[in-house]
């Protein structure tokens, strides 16, 4: 009974320090959408157009700028599942699966992003990038 009462006690610290952890790291990607969403402000501007990566002099990292209309990687909710399927079967008389699943894919493949996106690297791989040979 020990041994459980020891693991019970354990298990609550783990779980309090976990939601803490979680806690905090929402605030942080709120903190990070929001700089994100000025970025994006920032760099629509037309003489930012041309603008591909940015260098942070601070520690040599690079963000790179993905400007609106990439395309986007894909998963359905259970709503666009729905809608998916009830289109294709009003619109198609196969009721193959293969079938099925190409036009849902097809019809996910033409969504692209109407925003910006940021892809950071950090220092040390953008060194270890230009010490390739």
């Amino acid at each position: 009974m020990e041994d459980l009462k020891t693991c019970l006690h354990t298990f609550r610290k783990v779980d309090e320090e976990l939601k803490q952890y979680n806690e905090k790291a929402g605030e942080l990607r709120r903190e990070k959408k929001e700089l994100e969403d000025r970025m994006s402000q920032i760099l629509s501007m037309p003489e930012y157009s041309a603008l591909e990566k940015l260098e942070n002099s601070e520690d040599g990292s690079i963000l790179r700028i993905i400007r609106p209309g990439w395309k986007k990687g894909w998963s359905m909710s259970k709503k666009e599942l729905e809608e998916g399927l009830d289109e294709y079967f009003r619109t198609n008389r196969s009721t193959n699966a293969d079938d099925c699943f190409v036009f849902l894919s097809e019809k996910q493949e033409k969504k692209v992003s109407n925003e910006f996106a940021f892809d950071r690297t950090p220092a040390k791989q953008v060194k270890a990038k230009k010490m390739r040979v």
